[in-house]
């Protein structure tokens, strides 16, 4: 039997050969024709109108109401949980209903128990002032409590104008402290902001009042500081009522501490003497 002889460079091009074919073999079985058999005008009118139909379909579809809303509004908190975010009511500030009746409104949406809630609520959060005015109304629903609180507890409400000047003829004492003064101040502008709140029931522009009314805030605030201290914050500017608190504070400290290095302080005096 004859022995087959290969060389060297034969067989290195036969492994070339066949390594090109097997990669030309997997790159056509990875080519995707868009080859399709012929299809007729009846067909392709058929085909098309069920593609539409399906795709608007899809479009169209909405989860059941019921679903979605015990999805994304299910309560998560028990009545004795959600008590404690509600705030309580005293009645001798009146400004403070509108932040209850906030509280009570975002209680209300963390529960099932409504009913419970309102139990609560009226055993336990309105109290002193507030109690005593509402001892005898009837009260069964969340509507009928906020319309009691508000005729009730504050028959006489105050109006923007006079809490306006009620704040600005606000003024800090000569030895009155920063502090002290900032304490008045907060409770006229809680008490204009309440009367704004009261006065105007379109949430933008009661924002926009109340944005406005706070501006103003801060520029009486100021001017009616001690003249040195008020001296002192016109040059800094600021642009809300804490900032301008803060830094009242800060100013004070400070020029206290000047005050008191100067009364501390005794120059050396050097002794004189006297030429005859």
């Amino acid at each position: 039997m004859k022995k087959l002889e290969i060389t060297y460079e034969e067989r290195n091009h036969e492994l070339k050969r066949l390594v090109n074919g097997m990669k030309a073999y997997a790159y056509s079985k990875t080519v995707h024709t868009d080859i399709r058999p012929e299809v007729t005008d009846d067909e392709s009118t058929q085909y098309t109108a069920k593609t539409t139909h399906e795709t608007q379909a899809r479009r169209n579809y909405q989860e059941p109401t019921e679903r979605r809303e015990t999805t994304y509004n299910e309560p998560t908190m028990k009545p004795s949980e959600a008590l404690r975010t509600v705030k309580t009511l005293n009645g001798i500030n009146h400004f403070q209903m509108e932040e209850f009746i906030e509280s009570v409104r975002f209680a209300r949406t963390r529960v099932s128990d409504t009913a419970s809630l309102l139990r609560m609520i009226l055993t336990k959060k309105i109290t002193d002032r507030a109690k005593q005015s509402i001892r005898f109304c009837r009260i069964t629903s969340y509507e009928e409590l906020y319309a009691t609180l508000r005729t009730q507890v504050s028959p006489i409400p105050s109006t923007v104008s006079g809490s306006r000047n009620k704040m600005q003829n606000i003024k800090q004492g000569i030895h009155e402290t920063v502090q002290s003064y900032s304490n008045r101040f907060r409770q006229a502008l809680n008490e204009l902001e309440y009367a704004v709140k009261a006065k105007h029931s379109n949430p933008t522009a009661r924002n926009l009042i109340l944005k406005e009314e706070n501006a103003e805030a801060v520029r009486f605030y100021i001017c009616n500081l001690r003249i040195d201290l008020a001296r002192c914050m016109i040059a800094m500017r600021p642009t809300s009522l804490i900032e301008a608190q803060q830094k009242a504070s800060d100013m004070e400290i400070s020029l206290q501490e000047i005050t008191t290095r100067r009364l501390t302080y005794q120059p050396n005096h050097r002794p004189t003497t006297s030429i005859n």
